[in-house]
């Protein structure tokens, strides 16, 4: 057998293995833990208290209220037998008992539970391992008449053993023989679940359906427990759950998106406790009564009237369903989008938006105006440095006024310079022309010549001239041109004909084939047409309109052609193009100039002509190296001093490399300072008109927007429990119509259908009827009436003993196990929920205790989260809700959780660690008197109107802490463990367990020898680090921690508990500065007035919609006021 794998018979094996001094097996001596009876015990029976009493009452009420086990119980018979080759003296029958304590008369009321009197479990396997004889079941016998039966079964097989009477009263751990009888159960399944095949490590078949749950939730959640419903849709899932990190919040909200679907769901949890917490919570939104605990007091009768209940408030109720909007999931993905923008790095001008602020910060903007064509932020702060270093080589950039990159990239700009002034010279001397306007209207005037000296210009600019005119033309000649390709398409129609007829004739012939004439007359005229066509198969008419069709498209050509003609145009195929070109020219042209061009001297057009080339080159090179002006002068290029062009020549390298946006920015000439604004400004105006939200976006804006979703939310979680209410409703009206519908209306499936449900309801109206002797779960889970219960009670609670004697053994009743606190569910035990489910969420903490395990054998000690977390897959849970201050968790934080849990401070809270070290402290017979009054003294002061635990490392120091309290407040003590306000405990007994404030007294110290032996209890056992974890993971408000001895007196240990609980008290030793606030992701708290916060730039840290949500509800339901 491998490290993880396991079989079911070798858990049979151990956990048959019971040790001899397990009161099951042998009484031994009656007096220690026992109160022995002289007679039988009747039904009920006042005793009196006393310590014996105490001590027994005190186990009996641990195990009822942490594990739901009944444990006290009334034995009556003894049987004297061998077992490993001892006599040993076994209780023969065991009987429950209920119990009442009267205070003021110090008794305690005894109620025997006759009817559910049981054999001895071990005696009962014992009879089958060693005599193969199996007792028959039955649950109506009383403790004397299982007596007599036993007996005289024994007697009847021969049996070696004599019995004696015995009647005493005591704790029993039978339960323990429950988990036996379910892994017998189990192994006689004709095959195992797929769940549990999967948990002790087996090969399974099982292809996981992909399920979908409900994207609604009753109560907050988180994006780690939001991991959780993710997961769980594609797998079985394992939830590491830290201390306080809302583990139970995680499973209501699941119960919850369960409760929409069909089926049953079984929680399971050796602490009642926990199964406790999680009805409350569902109680809260209206949805208990869709649950039952199946506890040990659980009568039938008990669960039969819950039924009742919500069936008659089921059937009842009439509330509309309301509609479930889920309006804050589209809140959350706006502010998701919202984030991703601020924190895109690239998002504003090419910087982060936190940077964008910073730069307008440092930016003076007032004076500076937008312009489209500058370089994103991000280029500009990139070329910054090059920009200082031009301007400290130029001096100022008015030299680049005007100067265009182009110029900067030729190979010899200086020769450009003198070429450009050479040739300026020339155009002014040759044309007489001053300014860079008279150039280009020159240059213009070059093309206007070509026009009006061309042939066509005269011809056609008539039709120029006149609108209408020039309209028509182009309405014709789109025309013409489409007709010329009708008729090339048409020609070969003449060709049918062996003389083509006229108009009048083709008329004449279409008409006398459409009318009506009789057969000799349209024989006659068929022939007349077989004599005019060529080819004598074709149709007649289509012949006919085909011809028609071809004199009509000529005939209109002809009067087009005529039309050309009075315009001057005799070969419209030929001219067409030509006249089209030169009219496109001319619409680009003004009237007036071509006139003033036509009327130039015939020489002026001349010398313009012969030197149009030169006059554009000269032209184009000025606009492609300088930007210029109409009114500036030629004579600019000549302007250029040495001293300019000697610094523009030494800044060639830097002015190439400059981007072309930076280069147009800089040679506008304006100062540094108005540059950077300029590029600030207009890329804040080309975010404003992108991202207009993000340009109005400040702090109180995004509280708006986190407070519009927490409102949003806290509505959606009501109706939600609402909407799951109405959903078992309908489901409820549903199967009550189908009752009522005639046979005759249904289908087959529907008509079985109706008999399960006409017999299921028959079973429920029967019992509710009842007020005795109702049928088991068990019986009416087997039965027809399962169809009703999974609508009125689709959600069980149970403690892992009681799924045994609750539910039949049978797969697939359950859609799906939730084992909470799985750490203290020994594998075994959960192997009988697991066998009756189909999918399974395992959820606890790795670094707490695992069970306690009362049988021998290795395999036995395993718990179901560590097997669990080897074969599926876990989520951890960070997000640390418990603790009202983070150092409450942070020591554990770092020695058990690798400081990944997020822990939040409350406003106004005190330090909560506080250490005491009793100087005079000795540790001596077990106990530590001085420590215990001190402890005592604060518990006489203390405020009882919060919740406590008062943890001592060992239940004798817990005893001696006891006894120095006064009677008042040891009364406030039992009254609050009796409503879950007080725990007092020793360390070993703590796990699940929280109040608002923690009083450990450690007892542990020096002798009066001045001795320090490191004696630490269940802390030097193995795994004690868990203990210490679960210690220090209790309190929600404040830790006192009294100490009779000092880190200082501890050396360094090879038990690595020790050397933690060392540290610990390091940490309570140390100054601390209590004003430091700790704020979960390094948040940077720019300001703290009282209970305000002022947190500059949450969305780089917190960069997720939900976790930012997350952070402000919690922040918020701390007492802060948060300004973002």
């Amino acid at each position: 057998m491998s490290e993880h794998h396991y079989d079911i018979a070798q858990f049979i094996i151990d956990l048959s293995e019971i040790p001899s001094s397990d009161p099951l097996v042998h009484v031994g001596d009656p007096e220690k833990g026992m109160i022995v009876l002289q007679d039988g015990l009747p039904e009920v029976q006042e005793f009196e208290l006393n310590t014996a009493w105490n001590t027994i009452l005190k186990t009996a009420n641990q195990h009822k209220r942490e594990a739901d086990l009944q444990s006290l119980c009334w034995v009556s018979q003894q049987i004297h037998w061998e077992y490993k080759g001892k006599t040993v003296s076994s209780p023969l029958i065991l009987t429950p008992l209920n119990w009442k304590i009267a205070k003021g008369k110090q008794l305690v009321e005894i109620q025997a539970q006759t009817e559910q009197a049981f054999v001895n479990p071990f005696v009962a396997n014992q009879l089958i391992r060693a005599f193969d004889l199996k007792i028959a079941e039955n649950e109506s016998l009383s403790p004397f008449e299982w007596v007599e039966t036993i007996t005289k079964l024994i007697s009847e097989h021969s049996i070696p053993a004599t019995f004696s009477d015995f009647s005493a009263i005591g704790n029993f751990h039978h339960h323990r023989y429950q988990v036996l009888r379910e892994l017998e159960l189990i192994a006689q399944a004709p095959e195992l679940s797929e769940l549990v095949r999967g948990i002790l490590g087996n090969e399974t078949n099982l292809s996981v359906e992909k399920t979908t749950l409900l994207s609604a939730f009753l109560a907050p959640a988180d994006t780690d427990q939001l991991h959780v419903f993710e997961q769980l849709e594609t797998g079985n899932t394992v939830i590491q759950g830290p201390p306080g990190t809302g583990k139970s919040q995680v499973l209501t909200n699941l119960l919850g998106k369960l409760l929409v679907r069909d089926g049953m769901t079984l929680v399971v949890s050796e602490k009642r406790v926990a199964l406790e917490v999680l009805v409350k919570k569902l109680a809260d939104s209206g949805l208990d009564a869709f649950t039952f605990t199946a506890h040990s007091q659980a009568l039938p009768k008990t669960f039969i009237t819950q039924l009742k209940n919500t069936w008659l408030a089921l059937e009842t109720d009439r509330k509309p369903v309301p509609p479930l909007l889920q309006l804050s999931e589209q809140l959350k993905a706006s502010l998701q989008l919202l984030l991703d923008r601020l924190n895109n790095p690239t998002l504003m001008g090419g910087v982060s938006f936190q940077r964008y602020r910073e730069l307008c910060a440092s930016v003076n903007t007032d004076k500076a105006t937008f312009q489209s064509d500058v370089p994103d932020i991000q280029l500009w702060l990139n070329e910054k440095p090059n920009v200082l270093q031009l301007l400290k080589q130029l001096g100022s950039f008015r030299i680049l006024q005007g100067i265009k990159q182009a110029l900067v990239a030729h190979p010899q700009p200086d020769q450009v310079f003198r070429q450009l002034s050479t040739e300026a010279n020339w155009a002014t001397a040759t044309f007489t022309i001053e300014t860079i306007g008279e150039l280009e209207a020159l240059t213009k005037s070059v093309a206007r010549i070509q026009l009006v000296t061309n042939e066509s210009y005269h011809a056609y600019f008539e039709l120029h001239r006149q609108p209408a005119k020039r309209k028509r033309f182009e309405k014709l000649r789109l025309r013409f041109t489409e007709l010329n390709a009708r008729l090339e398409l048409l020609k070969a129609e003449a060709s049918l004909w062996n003389k083509p007829p006229t108009r009048t004739e083709t008329l004449f012939w279409i008409e006398k084939l459409t009318i009506k004439q009789s057969w000799f007359r349209r024989r006659s005229w068929f022939k007349q047409l077989k004599t005019a066509l060529r080819q004598q198969q074709i149709d007649y008419q289509t012949a006919l309109h085909n011809w028609l069709t071809y004199l009509d498209v000529r005939e209109e050509l002809i009067a087009i052609r005529a039309q050309f003609a009075d315009w001057g145009i005799e070969r419209p195929e030929l001219e067409l193009e030509s006249a089209a070109y030169v009219l496109k020219q001319l619409e680009k042209e003004d009237l007036n100039e071509l006139n003033t061009v036509a009327k130039l001297p015939l020489a002026r057009r001349q010398l313009i002509s012969q030197n149009s080339d030169r006059i554009q080159q000269l032209y184009n090179d000025i606009r492609r190296y300088f930007t210029v002006n109409e009114t500036d002068s030629l004579n600019h290029f000549g302007q250029f001093d040495a001293v300019v062009t000697e610094k523009l020549l030494g800044s060639l390298e830097l002015l190439r490399a400059l981007p072309e946006v930076v280069y147009r920015l800089i040679c506008s000439g304006k100062p540094l300072d108005e540059l950077e604004a300029t590029v600030v400004h207009s890329n804040r105006v080309l975010l404003e008109s992108h991202f207009p939200e993000l340009a109005k976006f400040d702090g109180e804006q995004l509280a708006a927007k986190l407070n519009e979703i927490l409102e949003t939310e806290a509505g959606e979680f009501e109706q939600f429990a609402l909407h799951i209410w109405q959903l078992r409703k309908q489901r409820f009206d549903h199967y009550t119509r189908l009752l009522r519908t005639p046979a005759a209306q249904l289908k087959a499936d529907d008509k079985a259908l109706k008999a399960q449900l006409k017999s299921g309801k028959s079973i429920l109206v029967k019992e509710f009827g009842k007020s005795k002797q109702h049928q088991t779960i068990r019986e009416l889970l087997t039965g027809d009436a399962r169809l009703w219960i999974e609508i009125l009670s689709p959600i069980w609670l149970s403690t892992p003993g009681q799924v045994g004697k609750t539910f039949p053994m049978q797969q697939g009743l359950f859609d799906f196990v939730v084992m909470d606190e799985a750490s203290q569910i020994q594998l075994p035990n959960a192997l009988g929920a697991l066998q009756r489910s189909k999918r399974a969420v395992v959820a606890g903490d790795e670094q707490q205790m695992a069970p306690s395990n009362y049988f021998s054998g290795s395999t036995v000690a395993i718990d179901l989260l560590h097997q669990a977390s080897w074969y599926w897959k876990k989520v951890p849970l960070k997000h640390h809700y418990r603790s009202e201050h983070p150092a409450l968790i942070a020591f554990s934080n770092r020695h058990f959780y690798n400081n990944e849990l997020v822990a939040y401070p409350t406003a106004k809270a005190t330090y909560p660690l506080h250490w005491k070290l009793v100087e005079n402290g000795i540790y001596e017979n077990r106990t530590n008197v001085e420590e215990a009054k001190t402890v005592a003294g604060f518990l006489e002061s203390f405020n009882w109107k919060r919740s406590i635990g008062i943890i001592a490392f060992s239940q004798q120091q817990l005893d001696c802490i006891w006894q120095y309290l006064s009677s008042k407040t040891q009364e406030r003590i039992s009254e609050g463990m009796e409503n879950n306000t007080v725990f007092f405990k020793p360390l070993e007994q703590v796990q699940g367990d929280e109040a608002d404030t923690i009083v450990v007294s450690m007892g542990y110290g020096k002798n009066t020898e001045g001795q320090f032996q490191l004696r630490f209890g269940p802390l030097n056992q193995a795994q004690g680090f868990k203990r210490l974890n679960v210690l220090l993971t209790r309190a929600k408000s404040s830790l006192h921690f009294y100490t009779s001895v000092s880190a200082a007196d501890f050396p360094i240990s090879s038990n690595e508990s020790v050397n933690l609980l060392r540290l610990f008290l390091i940490q309570l030793e140390q100054l601390r500065d209590e004003q430091q606030l700790a704020i979960p992701y390094n948040l940077e708290i720019k300001k703290q007035t009282g209970s305000t916060l002022e947190i500059e730039h949450i969305y780089t840290h917190i960069t997720e919609a939900q976790e930012l949500v997350t952070f402000h509800r919690v922040m918020i339901a701390r007492g802060w006021k948060i300004n973002y």
